[in-house]
């Protein structure tokens, strides 16, 4: 299944992007302690955490989609099939697990964070909002290096202005017509002052 949130689109997104906030982040955990930002999951696909699991692990679900966000079952072998309102289940939905311990036969103990999508830390999501924050702690955390893991500093975005159609087409109407046209009628007007002289 993937998860789908149609309220991505508030965010200018489209409903296969799933996010999760603060809300749907496990605060007692490292890595979201002090981590408030909106990240964001492309074609997400849900976890399940089992009830029953080897002896000396344990798991922790670490990010759940938003309250918004449903699942629809998705196959690769027809990935154009038509979604029937049935098929949908309704969230949140655990999309990354936390899982830890000692199996009987090893030395060390393992710490495994486990994700629903590889694609939020890929060069069309990294940058976006919390995903290469979340990434860097995520590298920090397994590296333990506890220190590192922190809320980062905040990079100066590109000025983008936003604007409607009505809006671009004024801009557009004065930029190219009533400018031009100002400054050749006050031409016009200098022109026959100067000849009348």
């Amino acid at each position: 299944d993937v998860v789908v949130d149609i309220s991505s689109m508030r965010l200018g997104l489209g409903p296969q992007i799933a996010f999760s906030d603060s809300s749907g982040y496990e605060k007692s955990h490292k890595l979201f302690a002090e981590f408030n930002a909106i990240t964001f999951y492309p074609l997400v696909r849900s976890l399940e955490v089992l009830s029953t699991k080897p002896e000396g692990i344990q798991t922790q679900v670490l990010v759940k989609s938003s309250q918004s966000s449903q699942t629809q079952p998705f196959s690769m072998a027809n990935p154009t099939k038509k979604v029937q309102n049935g098929d949908l289940k309704k969230g949140p939905f655990p999309i990354a697990v936390s899982v830890s311990g000692k199996l009987k036969d090893q030395k060390n103990e393992m710490e495994m964070l486990v994700f629903g999508d590889s694609d939020f830390v890929g060069n069309n999501t990294a940058s976006a909002k919390g995903n290469g924050d979340l990434f860097l702690n995520m590298v920090s955390y397994l590296a333990k290096d506890d220190d590192l893991i922190s809320v980062r500093h905040k990079t100066k975005e590109s000025g983008k202005i936003s604007a409607t159609d009505t809006e671009i087409k004024v801009v557009k109407l004065a930029t190219f017509g009533l400018i031009p046209l100002g400054m050749f009628l006050t031409g016009i007007v200098v022109w026959a002052r100067r000849r009348k002289l």
